[in-house]
């Protein structure tokens, strides 16, 4: 089973992950991670902690952990047996679409040879993501690069595509992109109450952000769900502008209507339903003055004291705040 665990980066990171994402920094502990580690350089509302998201298979087959470079792409790849994690980098250039094509590219024709060829959960953090080159938002020629890179590879809303999440951040220096891939497809999970992302209208840029709101994933053992960046958004607009209060309030409220179409879509019927509360999640803020305030909000709404907050741009420049979640249920746990 494929397992997240988000704790303080300062924590010892456990033998046998597959891949670690960091947010935040902890000056006093350096770590030599035996995975590949996203470090997202992020900041979080608390500056002096740092937060760590590991990822762990259970399973007695051996890891395979391999460096590969198709330049200018260079990729880390681990896999075990039903899943592996990758950090995908190249140099940043002036073409964020000829960017990501590459680097997609490179990443999906990898994990193929792999024999994980489906991918499951993408993470971006996109230098200045709201900046214009070329006349256009350097967002919206990211997704021009995806949608390429997709297509070449003749992945469709049917094969399902990923969840995802894609921030805004200041370094400029590299493209990166951490990953997880499985050697079986997921389930999309869509939410009845907003647009599929890959069916928006031509308002948000020709071409569509193409991701799933959700993944399930199945093996003997368990269920993953894998939830991407959710935001105050109703159909396929935004909603609540310039009230982070309450455009929280409705991203959590997607969470839920997400979690009732993961329940429906158990294989398990006897399984404890996904919860809320059991998820492990992670929440991004525009502005670090909200950051304090709305972490003690989430973290009575979702009655845990572990809510981290990410600093960052989010995708749409009128939203203010997203979250994004992972859970595990295990089949072999007594009910």
């Amino acid at each position: 089973m494929l397992l997240p665990m988000l704790v303080p980066e300062s924590s010892p990171p456990p033998a046998h992950a597959l891949g670690h994402i960091v947010w935040g920094t902890d000056s006093s502990t350096t770590w030599k991670y035996d995975a590949p580690c996203f470090q997202t350089g992020l900041p979080t509302a608390n500056e002096k902690t740092g937060w760590r998201l590991d990822w762990i298979e259970r399973t007695e087959h051996p890891a395979t952990h391999i460096q590969y470079t198709q330049a200018p792409v260079h990729i880390e790849w681990k896999n075990a047996q039903h899943y592996g994690f990758g950090l995908a980098t190249l140099p940043a250039s002036a073409n964020i679409a000829q960017d990501t094509l590459q680097a997609y590219s490179t990443v999906l024709a990898l994990i193929k040879k792999q024999g994980f060829p489906h991918i499951l959960r993408t993470w971006h953090y996109l230098p200045n993501i709201h900046a214009k080159e070329q006349g256009l938002e350097r967002y919206r020629q990211f997704n021009i690069g995806r949608q390429n890179a997709y297509q070449a590879a003749g992945l469709h809303a049917q094969s399902p595509f990923p969840a995802a999440s894609v921030l805004g951040c200041t370094e400029r220096a590299f493209w990166k992109m951490a990953f997880i891939a499985a050697r079986s497809p997921g389930i999309a999970i869509e939410n009845p109450k907003q647009t599929s992302a890959f069916h928006y209208p031509n308002a948000y840029g020709r071409t569509p952000p193409l991701f799933s709101r959700a993944l399930n994933h199945r093996t003997a053992q368990h269920e993953l769900l894998l939830i991407s960046g959710t935001a105050s958004i109703s159909g396929h607009q935004s909603m609540h502008i310039g009230n982070v209060y309450a455009q929280a309030g409705l991203m959590l409220d997607n969470i839920q209507t997400l979690l009732q179409s993961a329940n429906i879509h158990s294989r398990r019927k006897n399984l404890p339903p996904f919860q809320i509360e059991r998820l492990v999640p992670l929440c991004y803020v525009r502005h670090k003055e909200d950051a304090a305030g709305v972490q003690d909000y989430l973290q009575k709404r979702l009655k845990t004291q572990h809510c981290p907050v990410v600093i960052a741009d989010v995708c749409r420049e009128d939203l203010l705040v997203e979250i994004e979640a992972c859970g595990t249920l295990n089949f072999s746990l007594p009910l």
